[in-house]
């Protein structure tokens, strides 16, 4: 569908473009008027932000549009969405509303809220509201269940604000005592364009609760979609740790509740399983359980009859644990139920019976050192999640930088290939601002991983780090990998290791409070995704170092997930088991470093197979660009030479 341009620019609020964004912008616009789906690579620096809502914009001032809902993975990102619409509002004078939300426990103003996880959460908010104890929900809403004065209130000076964004609304309705989630929902539910995080578009409930849209008239943006696989699965997987069974006993005795010994009874099989698989596989390794292995011994350890008895016994225990949540609330306590979050795992358990479902169990050790098990059931179809909603909505995007095989993305996710539209767009920085080396000393192969090859990883890497004048990020294959190396690295650098739950934020604060800082995190971790490691528009990084190849770690739960593959997707299997995620944690990594077009810097990958059989998987400009050495001294000049007098 052809449209002039100065139909599109006028939305625009920059003085100029970059390289490829009109191109960018006149394939959104087409994929919104035609309502189909559109697969987008495009590399950092292009603008994909701006690009979305400057080619939405013209194809909803033409009729030809739902209305716009943008995911994305990180607050961060949502922010950028908030500051874009800003400007195209100052810059164009368009009459348009946006909400740009967050999360019920995120909003809340009630001071316990932010120390319980999120179920616990939901469960308290649930039963306060239910009751009419939350004075903060009871003013938003007058006695015939419409807006009350203080809402109206709240609602016009969002409208007045024009683009709402979720910290904003929040100090507002703490001043006027109103609760933030509830008045962000009746702005978003009139809102031209609501700006979230993925379960608002992912999970049904949450999604109608917010926009009360039928799917069909929605155009959908996934932002950082390379995620989506991984996230979508995410949403219909759960774990269980030994820890949590302990904590669940101790409820149980304290609050006297009758289980027929279910727990303990789970608590001794869990920590006879994992102690087995330590003994075979050692730890972080998973092994997979049948699902009615673990039903038949708990049937059996309860005196329950049948599996229809055991799941009454479960649900019964899920309420014991709501009881409970309430009663701590109550007395000032943290409302939160072990016990409850127990009982719900094990009914995901039993009623998930789908063959895109399979179990494990695993021995995990904690910061001191003490092993623990985990059982695990995981979802590992995400079309499953990911399908309904992309292929329902009446248009929609999928974008990131490093959809480098789109047909993996529309086979796993489920979509449709009769409506979709693709563009890649190459990339936009000068060649010559990135070096890429390759370290073909060594390897981090698992049939090779011997202690001794580690201890040269890290003698290497302490000498590499001396040649590089600024900050760096080293992303390792697991968390095992990265506290082995880094442990025999000597540097001087201050460090921050990753570690499981931590915020980018503090990633961003370390790098700014030190030129010579040293990131050390995980392929497909906090720090290696999602996270913009920049200031004052310039990327933070001279070097991201690579140790190994980021391949899914071989266990019984990877083998699963392959065979299940090779029903579904036949020779594909391999490539979209192993190899694709492979080149997405890598190219994710990797991409913290350039993050303007005047940023240079060194991309380093310790693993020899990155120069041989796995180079022809990467994109053309990193072929083009890579250089090979086995010679320390070599990496090490090639270093110092391409970082001399860069500031």
């Amino acid at each position: 569908m052809a449209v002039p341009w100065s139909a599109l620019e006028r939305f625009f609020p920059y003085p100029s473009y970059r390289l490829y964004q009109q191109e960018l912008i006149r394939f959104v616009y087409k994929v919104f008027a035609d309502g189909s789906i559109g697969i987008i690579h495009a590399p950092t620096g292009i603008g994909k932000s701006v690009s979305i809502l400057v080619g939405w914009l013209a194809a909803w001032q033409t009729g030809n549009s739902g209305r716009l809902l943008v995911v994305t993975r990180t607050k961060s990102q949502l922010e950028i969405y908030a500051r874009e619409l800003r400007r195209i509002k100052e810059c164009s004078g368009l009459d348009f509303t946006a909400a740009v939300v967050k999360g019920r426990q995120s909003m809340c103003l009630q001071k316990w809220s932010q120390n319980l996880n999120y179920r616990d959460f939901l469960s308290v908010c649930r039963r306060l509201r239910r009751e009419g104890e939350c004075k903060y929900y009871n003013a938003v809403y007058d006695e015939r269940g419409r807006a009350s004065r203080a809402a109206v209130s709240a609602l016009k000076m969002a409208a007045m604000e024009g683009v709402a964004s979720a910290d904003e609304l929040r100090q507002v309705c703490s001043e006027l005592r109103l609760c933030p989630y509830e008045v962000m929902k009746l702005h978003a539910r009139y809102a031209d364009i609501v700006c979230g995080s993925y379960n608002y578009a992912l999970m049904e409930g949450v999604r109608g609760a917010l926009l009360r849209q039928s799917l069909h008239r929605l155009d959908i943006v996934f932002d950082e979609a390379h995620s989506l696989p991984e996230y979508a699965a995410g949403l219909l997987s759960d774990e269980l740790t030994t820890t949590s069974l302990s904590r669940a006993q101790r409820e149980i005795t304290t609050y006297e509740v009758d289980d027929w010994g279910l727990v303990g009874a789970l608590q001794k099989i869990l920590s006879r399983w994992s102690k087995n698989v330590y003994q075979n596989y050692g730890l972080d390794r998973e092994a997979l359980v049948k699902r009615d292995t673990l039903i038949e011994e708990l049937i059996e350890e309860t005196g329950t009859k049948d599996e229809t008895e055991l799941l009454t016994l479960v649900q019964g225990l899920i309420d014991e644990g709501d009881a409970i949540r309430w009663r701590r609330s109550l007395q000032g306590k943290r409302a939160i139920s072990y016990l409850a979050s127990c009982a719900e795992f094990l009914q995901a358990w039993i009623v998930h019976t789908e063959p895109y479902y399979v179990r494990y169990v695993m021995a995990l050790e904690d910061a001191r050192g003490r092993r623990r098990g985990l059982l695990g059931l995981r979802c590992i179809d995400p079309s499953i999640a990911a399908s309904p909603v992309i292929n329902g909505a009446r248009a929609t995007v999928l974008m990131s930088g490093t959809l480098w095989s789109m047909d993996y993305y529309i086979d796993v996710l489920g979509v449709d290939r009769e409506r979709v539209r693709r563009l890649n767009i190459p990339p936009v920085y000068p060649p010559e601002n990135r070096l890429i080396l390759v370290d073909t000393a060594v390897t981090t192969k698992y049939e090779e991983r011997r202690p001794e090859l580690l201890k040269e990883i890290a003698r290497r890497l302490t000498e590499i780090l001396e040649v590089v004048p600024g900050r760096v990020a080293i992303y390792f294959p697991s968390y095992e990998l990265m506290k082995t190396i880094m442990r025999d690295v000597e540097t001087s650098r201050p460090i921050l290791m990753e570690r499981h739950g931590m915020k980018h934020e503090e990633a961003i604060s370390f790098l700014s409070s030190s030129h010579t800082g040293l990131i050390a995190g995980v392929a497909r971790g906090k720090l290696s995704e999602g996270v913009d490691m920049v200031e004052n528009g310039r990327g933070m990084l001279k070097a991201v170092i690579i140790v190994g190849l980021p391949y899914p770690r071989k266990s019984e739960l990877q083998e699963a997930i392959s065979r299940y593959y090779r029903q579904k997707y036949g020779a594909r299997a391999r490539k979209y088991a192993y190899e694709l995620p492979c080149l997405t944690a890598l190219a994710q990594a990797a991409g913290r470093l350039i993050r303007s077009p005047a940023d240079r810097g060194v991309i380093l990958i310790m693993d020899r197979r990155a120069a041989t059989s796995f180079k022809r998987k990467l994109p053309p400009d990193w072929r083009r660009g890579m250089k090979a050495y086995q010679d320390l001294r070599k990496i090490k000049d090639e270093i110092s030479n391409f970082l001399h007098n860069i500031n």
